[in-house]
């Protein structure tokens, strides 16, 4: 019986929080997926949030790379709103993408209301959910 190999892809995942630092869903099963397609050979990214202040920071995680980027948290400013903390999250990814992902075959981010988008090396959008 022939086995085919598959293409070694480099693949991003950004979510607003670190799997272990909540108890999100959505991360826990980036961060489980991620986990799995490293063991498969791929090159995998995670970008998270961090705290406003703190430098951005890379580091190795279980054959995942996880990049923490500094965003404005409005959690404890009850007067910001949810929707200016996805504000703030996003304006954070996009300065980090735009220096970063030219080197990514391909791209899921989590959104404001739990759906992904991805996108392929060609950045040609599909909707994933």
């Amino acid at each position: 019986m022939k086995t085919s190999r598959m293409k070694k892809s480099n693949i991003l995942f950004v979510c607003k929080t670190a799997p272990w630092k909540s108890e999100n869903g959505i991360s826990d099963h980036f961060w489980n997926l991620s986990r799995t397609l490293a063991k498969t050979g791929h090159d995998v990214t995670i970008v998270c949030g961090s705290d406003l202040g703190f430098p951005e920071n890379s580091y190795m995680k279980q054959g995942v790379v996880l990049t923490e980027i500094p965003y404005h948290h409005s959690r404890p400013i009850h007067a910001l709103s949810k929707q200016s903390e996805e504000y703030f999250f996003k304006q954070a990814v996009k300065k980090w993408m735009s220096k970063n992902q030219e080197q990514f075959d391909m791209v899921k981010e989590e959104s404001q209301k739990y759906t992904f988008t991805a996108y392929d090396k060609y950045r040609k959008q599909y909707s994933v959910l």
